[in-house]
């Protein structure tokens, strides 16, 4: 049997404004007894009992209202957090401190995504922008604005040169992320789109809707390749396999596909 590695695992949790960050090293390790000793003449000592050290929780507070979303940086050195405060907090994993506090959007944050280089995280907001900053200085680099109604999910493409923002408006725009400008407008969605997420290829765009469906895309000229029909509810995330040939989504009703 393989010793246990000494492993460090970090649970966050976020519940009304607090992140709260669970060290689960302790709960790996468990004390040995003592063995008693072997002289006749004394007494026998009684072993301590085998207990496991409890992870230790820390509350992190930054935000003053609801968190909306959360996600590590690639290299999982920071988690950025999404508020309805309007700001999006940066924390540094390892101290659980918070590095800076971006400021950028007029209303509650609603979604949050880093860049696969680590450099830059984008945010879309109630105030029916896109916010992207620079994460080492939390600079505002620009703002997306063409969304007619708040932007409910962002993601960028695994090759980090699009951004693809799902709207209440009914609408996805995929945007060119050096510029800001809008590659594609994407539409057929009866409802507002809820959520979007990229393959690992960065050759396809899924969404979830209000409309209880869930959509493919192709993103090189952002036509519609399909549409999923098979929930009885809106849909509220969705996902590809590693391989691209499957497409995961959770709703309203209780169900994943």
């Amino acid at each position: 049997m393989h010793s246990p590695r000494n492993t460090k695992a970090l649970l966050l949790i976020t519940i009304s404004g607090l992140l709260l960050t669970t060290d689960l090293q302790g709960a790996q390790r468990t004390q040995r007894p003592k063995p008693p000793p072997r002289k006749p003449a004394q007494p026998r000592a009684q072993p301590p009992e085998q207990t496991a050290q409890k992870p230790e929780l820390v509350i992190q507070s930054g935000h003053s209202d609801n968190i909306r979303a959360i996600v590590f940086s690639p290299d999982g050195k920071i988690v950025a957090s999404a508020s309805s405060d309007k700001t999006i907090c940066l924390w540094d994993v390892l101290t659980g401190r918070v590095l800076r506090v971006l400021d950028v959007h007029g209303d509650n944050v609603t979604s949050v995504a880093f860049s696969p280089d680590g450099k830059t995280i984008a945010s879309g907001s109630l105030d029916k922008k896109v916010a992207v900053c620079d994460v080492k200085s939390g600079r505002l680099i620009r703002s997306l604005v063409d969304h007619s109604d708040e932007v409910n999910a962002v993601a960028f493409s695994p090759d980090g040169k699009t951004i693809a923002s799902a709207s209440r408006d009914q609408t996805i725009n995929l945007w060119d992320a050096t510029t800001g400008e809008v590659i594609h407008t994407l539409e057929g969605p009866a409802s507002e789109v809820r959520a979007v997420a990229f393959s690992f290829d960065g050759q396809m765009l899924a969404s979830g809707s209000e409309d209880k469906t869930v959509r493919l895309w192709r993103v090189a000229d952002g036509e519609l390749i399909r549409a999923f029909v098979g929930h009885s509810s809106a849909v509220r995330s969705v996902a590809f396999s590693p391989d691209a040939q499957t497409v995961g989504s959770a709703g309203d009703d209780n169900a994943i596909k």
